[in-house]
């Protein structure tokens, strides 16, 4: 029997106590609520249908469905009590008190294709707790209430849902019309006897027409808390972002991908065995969707066929689980080839569970080294949140660590296990494996190996403690100082045994947290699921025991199973000249490496192209078929803005100060915003255009400038108000609103004095009369220190004849009329009928999608395999990428007014701007490497003149008759399009681009973003040629050409099946030839692809010359012009695209 050493029995022995510790305290540590979930998912909705029955609900149709959700009602509840109102032991005296109910399950009942539908509310234990029903504005009702009435059953229906109304006082009365012209009403009773300073807990009764329609039970949570605590959060998020910005930046890009590219050169990457766990990820990721199905009911739109959304949720799923496995495949990938470069004593990551290394006692002492950890760091949490629980404004809720939803899918165990396998796996790999072996390898490159692993422990431990601080803690660096010193344990334990017991350890540990909901249960069936999540926690020490059984303990694993002794396995890249080695190169008739120009083979070489006509003739004659589809093309029926950002910002100002308000104090931010929407669509499409002018700019609001007032520097509390002025595109002022903060005093108007003053407001300030409109809705709003109401009233005769109906809705707070704004409401069956086509669209989209990532993916894995050769021109994608990068960076930066505008004020400026700022370099990043890999592939591929260098075969003759073709191919495409159109006869909803009227310099954005366009269409349209000229010699690549168009034309199709299947026909027949037509051209004559370019550049750049739609619009296209003509004589002369020697064109 061996001896265990005493370093091991201790660490077993904190594990342990740890566990202990964690069984003991956590509930208290973490103040769990003492929820007696006695309830399954199964109980709540056989307890809601036996409910409805009793009751008669019952949706339109024969069929009837139901699901189930179990959540906190409000999760901001518990923090305002905890935060402001005593602490977590005031929230737990609450909830006992039984006045308020957190947590409950709630049921849905409905039916497709109906609107009317049925939600219950039950206590964890099971109680009836409330109900809702929603009717469609066509139902009528059974008769209308009064005020009065509608009160006296609002208490009765209280008292008929165990409500002891002598607790509550009234404190809100409602009512709005349908269109059917049944009133509904809402009656709010504020509880008595609870202090919660100014929150409350509220029980709201809706009446619908003369009918019970629902009770409610909330606490409502003051906005003043929820503005301090979004104020709190903020410096949450600023830490976070800068950890995910220098993990994205470090750890990611840096890191793995630079570790990638230099073990690829070195031939020691392992790819196999990486991407078979990230496949096993991310199926768990997407059999948790399709066992999420019970909680994705509860957001379903019976609008929608439920086969298609079941299609979409479970298409979802799969596409989520796809990406994730490509993505954490490469992160896998990364993280053990740095490892076992960099580690060499360590044993193979992928082999640990093979039978020779399982079994030994190495792999045992690595496995419960995982489970110590855990155990350590659970008690650890559970004695850090005692500790920090005492110190003065230390906080920490129990719904950041548990998830209690989870219990209302099909099997709660599927979700914790996928969820916490993703986030052991991939933390571990790049928070962990790849800083700490990056910095070894950097070490052991320039020496000073210790120094380099010293600072990336405390890098990697401080990013990704920080992280993690988005958490709903206070202060907001808490969870940095909680999980520094795991992290720092983890990357110790990491350097000394490698990843696999960090995995574990981090994997248990979020394993036990979020199966605390299972464990809290009392509901029958549940010991499955508690049975299932330890089976799953003892699978590592399992295999170890099994191996140890079944072939024997041994002390130490065989030789080959450490990291110096890997070699590469199947799956793995070897040398270089590996194939030749076996006789399977392209001498063996296989398809030469991705390095070799397709055209330097004979066998597949090009023929001469020739034309029918003189290739000199082809530039001029494309450019006036071009110009002739154009004219013939829709043309924008919206009239042009005359107004500048500038003038519209003065304008505004004016308004503020001829209202009384001072304007200096205030920022100014500008967005220009054509709105449109179903109102839009509905109008134009079943009134007809002279009815959608006749009511453009009035109730249907024209293209127009927002130019809000809003002071970041304000306190948490005030910076909600803002003053937002319209601005018409001609400069008229259209509409003033004034956001005030709940907590602002004001009057308290009673209805008749509401009322009284929103008529007022229609005659005097807007011209108006009243007894043109009837009144149909009367809100208010009882606030800690005023009354808001908010009136909605009909025009009479605006509409005649149609199911739509006009509102002008007029708000009121306190005593001044702060907004009005007219609207119309599309008829209910439109607008369902136009959800149900959008979910189609969205469906259709996903081929798209995948097409994009595919084809990304594919063209990552083609320029790291070139590198990995030595093949890949760097000087090309240092060219393509070194343009679009300063192009894509200008853009981003003249495009802040625009962004600015939309920053809440909540949240502050310096979060937002600079979460804008990373996300711009980064995609600015990513777009400019996509378009120099592009670039860079497509010269290998199309043969050996080379982007960025003169092509030896090409003269300037020649070069301009295949611009010439390209040009020719996008007239021809674009007059297709025309004729379709024609012969199809679609109307044309009225449309204008404004892109960049709201920027800093819209010249500048209209410029240069042809010149971008151009350079991005060149490289798209090279790397389509190219793809096609390699299907030539790989049937993968060949199918994966076919997919791609097929996907792109199936899209087509179902983006218009429903409104003709001939024109869905005709529309992908024409996408696919398009596709193959520009593919074969470029694979063919290469030079074409700049003619392309420029052709399909040139048709954005005319609409903004000859119909300009704001100033400056036609001046910026003119200088595009000549921008894009002088790069296009560039790339024509220093970048003759990718001419091979082995074909000739020859053009009359």
């Amino acid at each position: 029997m061996r001896r265990i050493p005493a370093p091991w029995l201790l660490l077993v022995v904190l594990g342990l106590a740890g566990l202990f510790t964690a069984l003991r305290l956590l509930p208290e540590a973490l103040d769990l609520t003492r929820d007696d979930i006695a309830m399954d998912r199964a109980a709540a909705v056989q307890a809601a249908e036996r409910l409805a029955d009793r009751e008669g609900w019952r949706p339109a149709g024969d069929e009837r469905r139901f699901a189930a959700t179990y959540g906190e009602e409000n999760p901001g509840a518990r923090s305002f009590v905890e935060l402001e109102q005593g602490g977590s032991e005031a929230f737990l005296a609450l909830v006992d008190s039984g006045a308020y109910v957190p947590s409950r399950w709630t049921v849905r009942m409905f039916a497709p294709d109906s609107i009317a539908e049925v939600w219950v509310e039950f206590t964890p234990e099971g109680s009836p707790l409330g109900f809702g029903r929603t009717l469609s504005d066509d139902d009528p009702g059974t008769g209308n209430l009064d005020g009065a009435a509608a009160e006296r059953l609002a208490r009765a229906t209280a008292s008929a849902w165990d409500v002891d109304l002598a607790r509550f006082e009234l404190v809100e009365s409602s009512s709005e019309q349908a269109p059917s012209g049944r009133r509904d009403h809402t009656v709010v009773f504020r509880r008595l006897g609870v202090e919660l300073g100014e929150g409350e807990i509220r029980l709201a009764v809706r009446i619908a027409g003369s009918e019970p329609a629902g009770v409610y039970h909330s606490l409502e949570v003051p906005e003043s808390f929820a503005l301090r605590y979004q104020d709190l959060r903020t410096g949450n998020d600023g830490i976070a972002l800068a950890a995910s910005a220098l993990f994205l930046v470090l750890f990611v890009i840096v890191g793995g991908g630079g570790g990638i590219l230099f073990l690829a050169r070195r031939r020691v990457l392992e790819v196999r065995p990486a991407f078979v766990l990230g496949g096993v990820v991310g199926l768990g990721l997407a059999l948790t969707t399709i066992n999420g199905l019970p909680l994705a009911w509860m957001s379903y739109d019976t609008a929608v066929p439920p086969r298609l959304f079941v299609t979409q949720t479970v298409g979802g799923g799969l596409l989520i689980g796809v990406v994730a496995a490509g993505l954490l495949g490469v992160l896998f990938m990364a993280a053990e080839s740095m490892t076992r470069a960099a580690f060499p004593r360590q044993l193979q990551q992928w082999r640990l569970w093979s039978a020779d290394a399982a079994r030994s006692d190495e792999v045992l002492r690595l496995t419960v080294l995982g489970y110590a950890l855990a155990g350590l760091h659970l008690g650890y949490i559970t004695l850090f949140s005692l500790g920090t629980s005492r110190l003065e404004g230390w906080w920490s809720p129990a719904s950041n660590v548990i998830q209690p939803d989870l219990i209302a899918t099909y099997q709660p165990w599927l979700l914790a296990v996928a969820i916490n396998l993703f986030a052991a796996t991939w933390e571990e790999s790049v928070f962990r494996a790849i800083p700490l072996a990056g910095a070894a390898l950097l070490g052991a490159r320039f020496g000073r190996r210790g120094w380099w692993i010293g600072a990336a422990m405390v890098l990697q431990a401080v990013i990704f403690a920080a992280g993690h601080a988005n958490y709903p803690q206070q202060p907001s660096y808490a969870r940095v100082v909680e999980l520094i010193a795991p992290a720092l344990v983890w990357g110790f334990v990491y350097l000394r045994a490698g990843l696999f017991p960090t995995i574990v350890a981090h994997f248990l540990y979020n394993l036990y947290l979020t199966a605390i909901p299972l464990f809290q249960m009392s509901a029958t069936g549940i010991w499955v699921d508690r049975a299932v999540i330890l089976g799953v926690a003892a699978i590592p020490l399992l295999v170890v025991v099994r191996a140890r059984v079944r072939h024997g303990a041994t002390t130490e694993p065989v030789e080959g199973a450490r990291n110096g002794a890997w070699g590469a396995p199947e799956g793995g890249t070897a040398p270089a000249d590996a194939d030749e080695r076996r006789g399977e190169g392209p001498a063996a008739g296989r398809p030469p490496p991705d390095d070799a120009p397709v055209s330097q083979s004979p066998s597949i070489a090009p023929p001469a192209l020739r034309l029918p006509f003189p290739g000199r003739i082809t530039l001029p004659v494309g450019l006036v078929l071009l110009i002739v589809a154009w004219v013939l093309g829709d043309r924008a029926e919206l009239p042009p803005a005359t107004t500048t950002r500038a003038e519209a910002v003065e304008i505004a100002t004016a308004e503020m100060r001829t209202r009384g308000f001072d304007p200096d104090p205030w920022d100014a931010a500008v967005e220009f915003t054509t709105e449109g929407g179903q109102s839009y669509q509905w109008v134009f499409d079943e009134l007809g255009a002279e009815a959608y002018d006749r009511l453009l700019g009035t109730w249907l609001a024209a293209p127009h400038w927002h130019v809000r007032f809003a002071d970041f520097d304000r306190g948490a509390e005030e910076r909600v108000e803002t003053f937002t002025v319209v601005v018409e595109s001609d400069g008229r002022v259209s509409g003033f609103t004034h956001a005030l903060p709940e907590s602002r005093p004001g009057a308290a108007l009673d209805e008749a004095e509401a009322r009284a003053l929103a008529e007022g407001h229609l005659s005097d300030v807007l011209g108006l009369n009243a007894d043109d409109f009837d009144e149909i809705a009367a809100q208010q709003e009882a606030l800690p220190a005023r009354r808001d109401w908010t009136f909605g009233f009909r025009p009479r005769g605006l509409l005649p004849d149609s199911a739509g109906e006009a509102r002008l809705r007029v708000a009121i707070a306190g005593d001044d009329v702060v907004s009005v704004r007219r609207d119309i409401d599309p008829p209910e069956a439109w607008v369902r009928e136009q959800q149900r086509e959008a979910r189609v669209a969205i469906a259709m989209a996903v081929p798209v999608i995948l097409l994009v990532l595919g084809a990304g993916s594919f063209l990552l894995v083609v320029a790291v395999r070139m590198w990995a050769r030595g093949a890949l021109p760097l000087r090309t994608v240092v060219v393509f990428a070194g343009i679009a990068f300063p192009l894509l960076t200008v853009t981003f930066a003249n495009g802040i007014p625009a962004v600015a505008a939309g920053f809440d004020p909540v949240l502050g400026w310096p979060i937002q701007f600079w979460g804008w700022v990373f996300a711009g370099v980064l995609m600015a990043t990513l777009g400019a490497g996509a378009i120099g890999f592009a670039a860079a592939v497509a010269r290998v591929w199309l043969g050996t003149g080379a982007v960025g260098g003169r092509g030896p075969h090409a003269s300037t003759g020649t070069r301009g008759g295949a611009i010439g073709l390209g040009v020719l191919a996008v007239a021809v495409a674009q007059m297709a399009s025309v004729l379709m159109d024609a012969v199809f006869g679609e109307p044309a909803r009225p449309g204008r681009s404004f892109e960049g009227i709201d920027h800093w310099l819209p010249t500048v954005s209209t410029s240069l973003g042809a010149v971008l366009g151009l350079v991005g269409a060149f490289a798209a349209l090279a790397f389509l040629g190219a793809v096609y000229r390699r299907s030539a010699v790989s049937s993968r690549v060949r199918f994966a050409f076919q997919v791609g168009v097929g996907m792109v034309a199936a899209t087509a199709a179902a983006m218009s099946w429903s409104e003709s299947p001939l024109r869905a026909l005709m529309g992908a027949l024409a996408v696919g030839a398009a596709a193959y037509l520009y593919a074969w051209l470029v694979s063919r004559v290469p030079p074409s692809a700049i003619g392309a370019a420029f052709g399909l550049t040139l048709l954005g750049l005319l609409g903004a010359i000859v119909d300009p739609s704001y100033p400056g619009h036609a001046s910026g296209g003119w200088i595009g012009l000549v921008l894009v003509g002088a790069a296009t004589v560039w790339m024509t002369r220093m970048a003759p695209v990718l001419e091979s020697p082995g074909a000739s064109h020859e053009f009359g």
